[in-house]
């Protein structure tokens, strides 16, 4: 039986969220991911695909039958909703995109969240810790250079980019969920990604 996180339209997208009787504008944020490629979200499909102990005659899942753009996208939507469920946060998924290649980037989860929202988190992280991580981030060196300041931090949050986003939802989520909440995410919804795979099976 599937454990698929049940979710219900909640808003009206992509202008804006009715809570409370109340329109709130939403902004698209970037959700923190370490991705799909060679991640503990790799150990749902290998379990699948490398499971000796199957009947023979047993359907056996293969690699080339499944659609993975589907599944992917899908799982991401996953993610989102467990988030929103763990955080109380009123998140909606947008989109996930993923690179031809993985040298230089990941997978990237987009999802949407209300203007209120993202600026009751700001107000409500460390400034220093904040600070703290964008240095980390965004400190140029030896084959990087980014596209932001150490110091943006301090610019209404509002204006932010995808990037920025993620590394203030990064702290936010370490804060509330705990560190490994990625960790935690991916126990709860491995079933869930396992049932997908199967759903997704071309």
């Amino acid at each position: 039986m599937s454990n698929l996180i049940q979710t219900k339209p909640l808003w009206n997208l992509p202008h804006s969220v009715m809570n409370e009787g109340i329109h709130h504008k939403l902004k698209v944020i970037e959700i923190p991911f370490m991705g799909f490629y060679d991640s503990i979200w790799d150990y749902v499909w290998e379990s699948e695909f490398d499971n000796d102990c199957a009947e023979e005659d047993a359907e056996r899942l293969d690699s080339d039958s499944v659609n993975w753009p589907v599944y992917y996208t899908r799982l991401a939507a996953q993610i989102v909703d467990w988030i929103r469920h763990k955080s109380g946060l009123m998140l909606s998924f947008e989109k996930l995109t993923s690179p031809r290649e993985y040298n230089f980037e990941s997978d990237r989860i987009f999802a949407y969240i209300s203007e209120t929202q993202l600026e009751m988190i700001y107000k409500n992280i460390d400034e220093d810790k904040l600070a703290a991580v964008f240095k980390d981030n965004l400190t140029p060196h030896s084959g990087f250079t980014p596209y932001y300041d150490v110091e943006s931090w301090q610019e209404p949050v509002l204006t932010w980019e995808y990037s920025q986003t993620a590394l203030l939802m990064g702290l936010y989520l370490s804060e509330l969920l705990g560190e490994y909440w990625e960790r935690d995410a991916y126990e709860d919804l491995s079933e869930t990604a396992r049932n997908l795979l199967w759903e997704c099976k071309q």
